[in-house]
């Protein structure tokens, strides 16, 4: 997370274009630690 959140700094500069796909990996980190704690549904 300190990593992504980092990237994303480092875009702020570079326009919406830039911070969309910084936001995307910030959000695929936080989807890897959640998925582990949703319930299975069967």
């Amino acid at each position: 997370m300190k990593t992504v959140s980092t990237d994303l700094m480092s875009e702020i500069g570079g326009g919406i274009d830039s911070l969309r796909g910084a936001m995307g990996k910030i959000g695929g980190t936080c989807k890897d630690c959640h998925e582990d704690f949703h319930l299975k549904k069967d």
